[in-house]
């Protein structure tokens, strides 16, 4: 029997296993003779960060996290069982708040509401970008965007967890283990900068995105002297600038001739 007052429907953040708390598993297998892709592993060993992320496979609307991720449309009203359940559970008031005063969301950005009638104080709205292989430099910005302004917001309100949905989606093209790619390295490099202000980030992932961040966790979010060497040879060769967004060799070109970002 549960105690009084406490919903069984609501999950604790504080009770979930982190990440550094997990068994690190059998390394993958190389290919013979495997040619590294980095001379030294981009991620090192890191227990503070490793304690300060989980990986749950679950409906992110039990979390009682401060604030939770909404991947949506940019009308603010995309027909998913995610956001239909959302919808439902946080209320009519939530409903009116989007319909009334936010309307939109373009892609790449965030709105801010309350959680309503759900366990989390905030809910994070953000677009994810439909994926094309022509623009696919793009399109990895664009939900590089999404995940960094989440994590800003969380920052400036001084959220203490975040759970964060899987923002890209397969319905708009976007290939789920790039996604995750973005997600697992923006995340990484928000917390190396920014990691004393934030004490839990939960990756929230169904049954198939699941499995494919059991396999590129350990890439990012070391747990081992060997699975950092396995990230010498699995991790992609860009793995962008030093916050996670991608590089653009033009764009950044002309950041630098412009005197505005003498600095930079």
């Amino acid at each position: 029997m549960e105690p009084l007052g406490v919903n069984p429907q609501i999950v604790d953040v504080w009770s979930l296993p982190t990440w550094g708390a997990t068994k690190t598993g059998t390394p993958p297998l190389l290919p013979p003779q495997p040619t590294p892709n980095h001379t030294t592993p981009p991620f090192s060993v890191n227990k503070v960060l490793n304690n300060k992320i989980c990986l749950w496979p679950g409906d992110i609307t039990r979390l009682n996290a401060e604030g939770i991720v909404h991947s949506t449309n940019e009308s603010l009203n995309d027909r998913n069982g995610y956001s239909e359940r959302l919808l439902f559970k946080a209320g009519p008031e939530l409903k009116n708040e989007l319909y009334n005063n936010v309307k939109n969301c373009k892609t790449g950005e965030v709105r801010v509401t309350d959680g309503y009638k759900l366990a989390a104080r905030y809910i994070l709205h953000t677009v994810g970008p439909r994926y094309n292989i022509k623009y696919q430099t793009a399109a990895e910005s664009a939900l590089h965007n999404c995940y960094r302004r989440t994590l800003q917001c969380a920052l400036e309100k001084k959220m203490r967890s975040l759970a964060l949905c899987v923002i890209n989606s397969v319905r708009r093209g976007y290939p789920p283990d790039q996604g995750a790619h973005i997600a697992l390295r923006t995340v990484r490099r928000f917390l190396e900068h920014w990691g004393q202000s934030v004490e839990r980030v939960i990756f929230v992932a169904d049954s198939i995105d699941v499995s494919i961040y059991e396999i590129l966790m350990p890439l990012y979010f070391p747990r081992s002297s060997e699975e950092e060497e396995c990230s010498r040879y699995l991790l992609p060769t860009d793995l962008g600038d030093e916050y996670g967004e991608p590089v653009i060799p033009d764009r950044q070109i002309r950041i630098i001739d412009n005197p505005q970002h003498k600095y930079e």
